[in-house]
């Protein structure tokens, strides 16, 4: 699941980076690619840690990208994806797993962020 989304967004840098010229600096994509190639690194290691201690360290990896809100964003989902304790079961990377975490990963940004729809986040 995340190999393919890193894919897509690596395919997509320059259309990423184009958006974010109309109200940003135009880095958007770079910095995907850059929390992608984190992310991948990470996750991929070779290692007896649980999915939940992977996923912990990756997204804090991501948070340390730097390039704005964008990896921010990224490495807290993840975090969150951790602490849905996924981990716990031993399960590895397949996908109903890491499916099952994202809406509870989502409440932890939204949360961290003080996010709700039509706004963002601190200001």
């Amino acid at each position: 699941m995340f190999g393919s989304a890193a894919e897509q967004i690596r395919k997509n840098q320059d259309m990423l980076s184009q958006l974010d010229c109309i109200g940003g600096d135009g880095d958007h994509g770079t910095t995907m690619v850059r929390a992608m190639e984190v992310l991948e690194i990470e996750l991929n290691a070779e290692n007896d840690k649980s999915l939940q201690a992977r996923l912990e360290e990756a997204g804090w990896s991501v948070l340390g990208v730097g390039g704005g809100a964008s990896s921010a964003l990224l490495g807290t989902l993840i975090v969150g994806m951790a602490e849905a304790e996924l981990g716990t079961r031993r399960i590895g990377l397949r996908r109903p797993a890491v499916c099952e975490a994202v809406p509870l990963s989502l409440c932890v940004v939204i949360a961290g962020g003080r996010l709700s729809a039509g706004r963002g986040g601190r200001r």
